[in-house]
């Protein structure tokens, strides 16, 4: 079975067998999940630990090709998921944390420095954007966003249509 590829790179033959094995398993034979064991034995490499990176791009590959979402079972293997929201919210999650981590990293690097009045504005225009980042991944997202997509139907709102709705 050949995979059609629109890529400029040429894909290796390991990666190109786990592309191939993983749409036979969880797309054609519509099987629940495929475990790193079989992945791993059909390339004759360790796709957990040594080879993780072919196993990554064939992922990539299938869920572009095939408009599907694969996750992974912790020291089992992969799955597809139609958990859409619930993979937004873990991204929302790791943006809200990783926001934290860096704003407080850099509060306190600077605490006690006189920074020059570019770098300063700067830094205090990157804060405020991040705050405003934070506010839109918050779990009970703003009532009045929601309201206003049921309005409008289901669809990706424009940028400048969105922060309309908070200014």
């Amino acid at each position: 079975m050949e995979t059609k590829r629109k890529n400029s790179f040429e894909l290796s033959a390991d990666t190109r067998i786990l592309i191939n094995v993983i749409e036979k398993a969880l797309i054609k034979d519509a099987r629940e999940t495929i475990s790193y064991s079989e992945l791993s034995a059909a390339i004759g490499r360790d796709v957990q630990f040594e080879s993780r990176g072919l196993l990554k791009t064939a992922r990539k590959n299938v869920e572009s090709d095939n408009h599907v979402m694969i996750v992974t079972i912790t020291n089992e293997g992969i799955t597809l998921s139609k958990n859409y929201n619930g993979a937004l919210s873990a991204a929302a999650t790791k943006i809200r944390r990783t926001k934290r981590k860096y704003c407080k990293l850099v509060q306190n690097a600077i605490v006690d420095k006189e920074l020059p009045p570019e770098e300063s504005i700067e830094l205090m225009g990157r804060f405020s954007a991040l705050e405003v980042t934070e506010l839109f991944t918050k779990p009970n997202m703003p009532k009045k966003l929601l309201d206003y997509i049921k309005d409008k139907g289901p669809k990706e709102l424009p940028t400048a249509e969105t922060l309309k709705l908070f200014v």
